[in-house]
């Protein structure tokens, strides 16, 4: 992340990722708000724009670290363009469902390991069943005896856009798509590449690269980043969540 301007003291930021018990006497917690793309410093910490991380920071060592977040983050509509969705969903394994709108409907992928930024890496996307739009901002639990029965989040989600001149479902049918994603995680140029391009419908075997643009990041990782752009909540969460609902 960038910098957080506090009490007109310019401090590194980065997110803590293990447990809370490592940050040993925190000196101070606060709210606070920082740009969402974790590029540009606020002098208002507490005046955030509609895609604001707000959660819980400590002073510890001499940075300021996030402990919590929660992402205020807007519902991509129809009028925005074309829209894609990242679903975290804890079934018989934990993967990612990658999800296109592409003609009316959700193309989708299985991603075991998850999108990633870096260009070094080639991740196996397995395409399943297309969805509905409805499905779009799902985020909850499908109960047991249900297809994916598991816990679902929304990881990710924003608008997408096809590389020029290109018609999304010709170039499905061919094999290898290009699409730019402008979501909260992910951005920059994609890749949907079939394994077998010869034969496009004879295996559901892709893969998903990001290609070497400005938002490329080598070492980024999907599991580093777990909680949902809806509602800042982690699968677990979100069934704790469900269980206490339904009890």
């Amino acid at each position: 992340m960038c910098c957080l301007d506090l009490l007109g003291t310019h401090v590194p930021i980065e997110r803590y990722q293990g447990p809370e018990h490592r940050l040993s006497q925190p000196k101070l917690v606060h709210t606070f708000g920082v740009s969402s793309c974790y590029g540009e410093p606020r002098r208002s910490p507490l005046k955030c724009d509609q895609n604001a991380v707000v959660g819980i920071w400590m002073r510890w060592r001499g940075r300021i670290v996030i402990v919590h977040a929660r992402i205020n983050s807007k519902t991509p509509q129809p009028g925005d363009g074309l829209r894609f969705v990242v679903q975290l969903h804890r079934a018989r394994r934990l993967h990612y469902d990658l999800r296109l709108e592409v003609d009316g409907r959700l193309v989708s992928w299985a991603v075991p390991k998850g999108p990633t930024l870096d260009p070094t890496v080639k991740r196996l996307a397995i395409r399943v069943d297309d969805h509905a739009l409805d499905y779009f901002d799902f985020e909850g639990v499908l109960p047991a005896g249900q297809y994916g029965a598991g816990d679902v989040t929304i990881w990710d989600w924003g608008t997408w856009t096809p590389s020029a001149g290109t018609n999304p479902a010709d170039a499905l049918a061919g094999g290898a798509l290009h699409a730019d994603l402008s979501g909260e995680k992910l951005s920059g140029r994609f890749v949907l590449l079939h394994t077998n391009r010869s034969h496009a419908g004879s295996s559901n075997q892709w893969l998903l690269i990001h290609k070497r643009d400005a938002s490329a990041s080598e070492g980024w990782d999907a599991s580093q980043f777990p909680h949902s752009v809806k509602s800042g909540k982690t699968n677990d969460e979100i069934l704790a969540d469900h269980r206490v609902a339904t009890e």
